[in-house]
């Protein structure tokens, strides 16, 4: 039977980062939460045993890892999702000119085009719920500093 209460996909919950947080709040909020990561061991203990969590193995840049995700959310939710949180990200503290092309379009794939796959996958679901999506970035993007070329 699909939930009733609120439903949010946050990608990114490892333990001690911002996705795991943002998934407490959610919920403590009363929302059904689909906390995701590439490797569910590192997802907090408090997540993994509380109610109206879904741990979901979820890498983004992998198109079948996606749609195993959507399908995964459609099941629980009877295909509404009420919030998309693109949360999971990477940095490179490095000068440009020593960073090798192939590891900086690994982190453009991961920052830029991984959350506009999620969006892609899950905005049927999002458009039934009237839903939205938070995309969660960093603010380098706008203070610069020394070697994050």
């Amino acid at each position: 039977m699909p939930t009733s209460r609120k439903t949010v996909l946050i990608t990114g919950c490892s333990a001690g980062g911002i996705g795991a947080g943002l998934a407490e709040v959610f919920h403590e909020k009363g929302y059904h939460v689909f906390a995701t990561l590439r490797n569910p061991s590192n997802l907090p203990e408090s997540l993994s045993q509380a109610p109206d969590v879904t741990v979901l193995t979820l890498d983004v840049l992998s198109s079948s890892s996606i749609a195993a995700a959507v399908d995964s959310v459609t099941k629980v939710t009877g295909g509404k999702l009420d919030v998309l949180l693109n949360n999971s990200g990477l940095g490179l503290s490095a000068p440009a000119l020593d960073t090798p092309i192939e590891e900086a379009k690994k982190i453009f794939d991961l920052n830029f085009w991984a959350p506009m796959a999620m969006l892609q996958a899950l905005a049927p679901l999002l458009i039934k719920a009237k839903g939205c999506v938070v995309n969660n970035a960093s603010a380098n993007a706008f203070v610069h500093m020394p070697f994050l070329g």
